[in-house]
């Protein structure tokens, strides 16, 4: 069952004698590690769509109008750099590839 304990999300289980309760709430680093996982999965998708190789020196210009996205490339972006090769860039200017995290528009494009 879900419960709600002190505005966490809980799930409780019973079996017998034992009851197992489980946090499911997502904290707020959570939710960060999350988005660069996925625009690491986003940019290295996109990174063989355009039939890029590991050996190819590669910009990867990002633009988006969330500040709150830029603060949390900003803080991964060494992580982000060797998980998709490359250097990331971010720019004012949104055109190219447009992707999406959570609800958050993002556009990419590379330069060699």
């Amino acid at each position: 069952s879900l419960d709600d304990f002190d505005g966490k999300k809980i799930i409780k289980k019973s079996s017998g004698s034992v009851t197992v309760a489980l946090n499911i709430e997502i904290t707020e680093e959570l939710r960060r590690e999350g988005w660069i996982r996925e625009l690491t999965r986003q940019i290295n998708s996109y990174r063989k769509k355009e039939g890029l190789t590991i050996k190819d020196q590669v910009t990867f210009h990002l633009a988006t109008e969330s500040k709150v996205l830029v603060s949390v490339i900003d803080e991964f972006k060494s992580e982000l750099e060797n998980s998709v090769v490359g250097t990331i860039a971010m720019d004012n200017t949104l055109g190219g590839h447009e992707m999406k995290i959570e609800d958050t528009k993002i556009t990419i494009s590379f330069t060699k």
